[in-house]
């Protein structure tokens, strides 16, 4: 009996959340692509690697933090 009111409101929770827009990182090119394809205008989308670099060689960038909280950082 107790699982009907808590499956009530995480539908209820999940419909309110469901207005906001979902931050997306993709660390390639193709798969930023792809997520947007998929979430449309749903999704705010940052892609960390740019298309003509290599992804296996793809350096680690202290700005990629602030991507993923989805933050500004000063340079």
């Amino acid at each position: 009996m107790k699982k009907i009111p808590l499956i009530l409101f995480t539908t209820f929770a999940c419909a309110l959340a469901a207005h906001a827009k979902l931050n997306v990182v993709a660390t390639l090119p193709d798969f930023g692509s792809l997520a947007r394809e998929i979430g449309g205008d749903k999704i705010d989308i940052v892609v960390l690697a740019k298309a003509t670099e290599d992804p296996h060689f793809v350096d680690a960038r202290p700005s990629f933090v602030c991507l993923a909280a989805q933050r500004r950082c000063v340079d």
